[in-house]
């Protein structure tokens, strides 16, 4: 099993993807204090080179791609919590049902032998 540092490895996180305005603000700054690259050459010809921009663009889509199955798939759960908490409000709402009829039942039960004990006291009182 591999570490928590290692778990993720080739896999592209937010801290290591840098967006074209980064890369342009950054490009700018390096332009404006005159840094160049290893080989002499001006960091913005990167984008002009198209095998850079076609990799960025691949690296980009493949971002899209996981982000699309981890919302379709955060989709399916939420349609599952959502069902799960249907049933039990359902499920509450019939036992609320039994209860309250047998908590009429016991009601009626208790009225009937009020009255009951009222008719007695009355025919002894008589």
């Amino acid at each position: 099993a591999g570490s928590g540092a290692d778990a993720g490895a080739g896999k592209p996180t937010s801290k290591h993807f840098i967006t074209f305005e980064e890369y342009a603000d950054a490009i700018s700054a390096q332009e404006d204090a005159g840094v160049y690259t290893d080989d002499g050459t001006d960091p913005s010809n990167l984008w002009k080179n198209k095998k850079c921009v076609d990799i960025y663009m691949a690296f980009l889509q493949k971002r899209f791609k996981e982000a699309l199955e981890r919302t379709r798939s955060l989709e399916k759960r939420l349609a599952v919590l959502e069902q799960t908490g249907d049933e039990i409000v359902s499920s509450l709402c019939e036992d609320l049902v039994e209860i309250t009829e047998h908590s009429n039942k016991t009601e009626a039960r208790y009225v009937k032998k009020g009255k009951g004990l009222h008719r007695k006291r009355r025919r002894e009182e008589i």
